[in-house]
């Protein structure tokens, strides 16, 4: 039961902090919204990447430019995708 608690506890630090309106965003990204940045192939791997970047971010209360400067080492289409979400593009 620890382990869970750990997770749920983390998953709730992150939705509480800094990056917590633009990780809902993010989540809430429609498969044709993500499709229209990133190729099927590969879309749900970064998608995937992207959002655990932003909840580490949210989590850890990073910097903007910390969090910007993570986005940008998982790609071209990571950053395309972080675009779309108000809040992330603005520190692209």
């Amino acid at each position: 039961m620890g382990r869970y608690s750990d997770l749920f506890s983390k998953a709730n630090d992150a939705f509480k902090g800094n990056y917590k309106n633009e990780l809902n965003k993010l989540k809430g990204l429609s498969k044709k919204e993500i499709n229209s940045v990133i190729p099927n192939t590969e879309n749900s791997t970064i998608y995937a990447a992207l959002i655990k970047v932003v909840e580490e971010a949210s989590e850890a209360n990073l910097s903007k430019a910390k969090l910007a400067e993570n986005i940008k080492e998982l790609g071209d289409l990571a950053v395309k995708l972080a675009k779309k979400i108000p809040g992330l593009d603005s520190i692209l």
